[in-house]
């Protein structure tokens, strides 16, 4: 069971490693108080921070982020929070064009057992799980 939990900022600096200084503080948080006994715990809310800025900010592609996310949830350091929905999702994410943050607010609810999720956005009501609002 996860002890401590991370945010995107510290996952960035770990990923990333454009600042020297947090890159050796991140990887030495993970190489000394992570392991499969005591995880880092990382929500998904978290996950599509990371999401967001890598694609946003860094301009990472859909390929990038999904190959990031993929290889992240073989790290027996980290506990996502939802790891199934995380993964149920990331094909999707990777070939439809959706913002992980819609996909996920769909998986969770279908999971919760909701039929669909009403939304005043054209593009995410397109999708299967939503239905526009009007």
């Amino acid at each position: 069971m996860a002890q401590i939990a991370v945010d995107s900022n510290v996952l960035l600096r770990f990923i990333l490693r454009d600042d020297e200084q947090q890159a050796l503080l991140a990887s030495s948080l993970f190489r000394n108080r992570c392991s499969v006994d005591a995880p880092a715990f990382v929500t998904l809310i978290t996950c599509t921070e990371l999401d967001f800025v890598l694609r946003k900010f860094y301009e990472w592609d859909r390929g990038q982020v999904y190959d990031l996310f993929s290889h992240l949830l073989t790290f027996v350091e980290l506990e996502f929070e939802g790891e199934f929905l995380l993964a149920a999702i990331l094909d999707q994410y990777r070939n439809s064009g959706a913002d992980l943050a819609d996909l996920l607010i769909s998986q969770i609810a279908k999971h919760h057992g909701c039929t669909t999720t009403f939304t005043f956005d054209k593009k995410a009501a397109k999708r299967p799980g939503f239905t526009l609002l009007k």
